[in-house]
């Protein structure tokens, strides 16, 4: 089994900036959509090269938020379901084989491919609603430090948008 994920690729809902951290734990993160679970990779560069080609390559798109549902291993962490999950598993399968591509390994395959479900998790008051709409224009590469301190070390715009 390979050791725990040290990066993550996300779609932030809250605006972020690379640089910016956050604890490893549900609460402290920024809204986001996972788009590729924590992983490894022995050449971020290489990674960040495919993430950008892959990017540029890629069009933004815009989701209706779906409905509320219980996620988790004990079904208590509530999330928005995105309505439209096609877009979302098209860029998750995407960015899966860039991270492969570039000898990535994964902390699990659990959710991945027709098991990939995008969503939001609310963080108390601090949510989207069913029928909100959400712009999918970037992604950003957040990397895991030692104590579980998370930082925002790239950020990728679909169809070269600034």
């Amino acid at each position: 089994m390979p050791k725990p994920g040290e990066h993550i690729v996300v779609h932030m809902v809250d605006e972020v900036e690379v640089g910016q951290q956050f604890m490893r734990s549900r609460l402290s993160w920024p809204l986001h959509i996972t788009l590729v679970r924590w992983f490894n990779v022995g050449d971020v560069s290489a990674c960040e090269e495919r993430f950008e080609k892959l990017a540029s390559d890629s069009s933004p798109f815009a989701s209706k938020v779906g409905a509320e549902a219980e996620f988790g291993s004990d079904s208590k962490t509530t999330v928005n379901v995105m309505a439209d999950p096609e877009p979302f598993r098209a860029l998750h399968n995407r960015l899966v084989q860039a991270v492969r591509d570039s000898g990535g390994n994964f902390e699990s395959e659990e959710w991945f491919g027709d098991a990939y479900k995008p969503h939001i998790t609310h963080h108390g008051e601090h949510r989207r609603y069913e029928d909100d709409i959400e712009l999918v224009d970037s992604f950003h590469l957040v990397r895991v430090e030692e104590g579980r301190l998370c930082t925002i070390v790239g950020h990728f715009a679909l169809g070269g948008r600034p």
